[in-house]
């Protein structure tokens, strides 16, 4: 889970551990919410991988944002015994600098190419927030979700009316929240390829 559960608690002014199952159950759907809404894991993995070269500078990784690279293959062909070869690339040797541009989105290289081919480049990386590196706007929306969830849909509450406004008056404001406006807040994060 992104959003550690005893934060949720905290927003939720949940002292006991009574609804922790809840709680959890709530936080597992948010995370897959959030990653659909996205279009990318936000928690923190290791991924290994391949992608097709073509000749350029960049490489686009699906798992976003990459914090780490472990390891940068290329195709070689097949051994003696059938087997594939895998050339590990090394800085200073294959390539003279790996830039992760854009926070973490595209990976440049300097001093060399991916070269073209079909599945030939093999990546193993890290890439995700953890809780320490979870933006901050993507954190409050996780909690808003949660309250939602919790007092608005698990409580009955979502669409009944609060408070009046005023002494005698009729008006009421609607606390009918929605995933969709809440998420809303988040949209710069998005990321979707063509």
């Amino acid at each position: 889970m992104i959003v550690a559960p005893a934060d949720y608690k905290e927003a939720l002014k949940i002292t006991t551990d009574t609804e922790d199952a809840k709680i959890s159950q709530y936080a597992l759907e948010i995370d897959g919410r959030l990653k659909a809404f996205l279009g990318y894991d936000i928690e923190e993995a290791e991924y290994e991988e391949l992608y097709d070269g073509d000749g350029c500078q960049y490489l686009f990784p699906r798992a976003i944002p990459v914090t780490t690279l472990t390891k940068l293959e290329v195709y070689q062909g097949l051994n003696t015994n059938g087997t594939e070869n895998w050339l590990e690339w090394v800085q200073n040797v294959d390539y003279t600098r790996l830039i992760k541009q854009d926070g973490g989105l595209i990976l440049f290289i300097d001093g060399n190419v991916f070269p073209e081919g079909y599945q030939n480049i093999r990546l193993t990386y890290t890439a995700g927030y953890t809780t320490e590196t979870l933006p901050q706007d993507i954190y409050g929306v996780c909690k808003e979700l949660m309250i939602l969830k919790y007092k608005g849909i698990d409580k009955g509450n979502l669409g009944q009316p609060s408070t009046s406004l005023g002494m005698g008056s009729n008006s009421t404001i609607s606390v009918e929240l929605k995933e969709d406006d809440i998420l809303k807040k988040i949209e710069h994060h998005r990321f979707v390829r063509a």
